[in-house]
């Protein structure tokens, strides 16, 4: 951006010196009252960029007005240089192409495209929602929430409700995630009591059913075979 910055400067003040030249070639005594007036205006210019909130030292503040002026007489006199030798339109082009391929303006626009394409890679809000929410519907209060931390009780709430977020679930990703939350919870619910878990298995237990009287229950019920991919991917059995 430096090299820009300079090669810009160069071009332009070689333009505005050409402009001047012609100006005042024209016409010394309408010039000097049009950079007089054109200085005027930016010299106002320069102090209100301040802001009126700002309090900045006085040598700051007539620095805005040496330059505000200073920028606003040259530039005028430029453009009018150049509408006598050109005419009027092409100045008026020459002057809007000078601003818009400003090193200030192209600035801007990176920043601009910079964080437009920022904002198109992350995350839609809805679906930032959903990832939220369903960890806490799986039965966590937050990210970090293990298996091995909750209550039989709550294990049971947190496999009930997983069923209703896998079938709610938008991506393929989500999906995985409470998949493998499901393994977690009936993992843990194994290590329990496996009697139990092969009890409500035994019984014809479905995908969104509740193990809660099984393992809660008696924890001497004889073991059966687990169809664990059924199980967790919400298949009847």
């Amino acid at each position: 951006m430096k090299a820009y910055r300079i090669c810009w400067l160069t071009l332009w003040i070689a333009l505005g010196a050409v402009g001047t030249v012609v100006a005042l070639s024209w016409s010394i005594s309408v010039t000097v009252v049009f950079f007089t007036c054109a200085a005027a205006c930016g010299a106002v210019l320069g102090t209100a960029a301040l802001g009126p909130d700002d309090a900045p030292p006085e040598s700051i503040v007539w620095r805005q007005v040496v330059v505000g002026a200073a920028i606003g007489g040259l530039v005028t006199v430029a453009v009018i240089g150049m509408g006598v030798l050109l005419g009027a339109g092409s100045a008026l082009i020459l002057l809007l192409l000078g601003i818009g391929s400003s090193p200030t303006v192209m600035s801007f626009c990176r920043r601009r495209l910079g964080q437009s394409a920022s904002d198109s890679t992350s995350a839609p809000p809805s679906e930032r929602s959903d990832q939220t929410a369903e960890p806490a519907a799986a039965g966590s209060s937050d990210a970090e929430t293990q298996p091995q931390s909750l209550t039989d009780a709550q294990l049971c709430t947190a496999w009930r409700v997983s069923f209703s977020a896998l079938e709610k679930a938008r991506t393929e990703q989500q999906r995985l995630r409470i998949v493998e939350e499901r393994q977690d919870c009936l993992d843990e619910l194994e290590r329990r009591n496996p009697h139990g878990l092969a009890a409500w298995l035994a019984s014809g237990a479905r995908a969104a059913g509740d193990p809660t009287r099984f393992v809660l229950g008696d924890r001497s019920a004889a073991p059966t075979s687990i169809d664990w991919d059924g199980l967790i991917h919400g298949r009847d059995f």
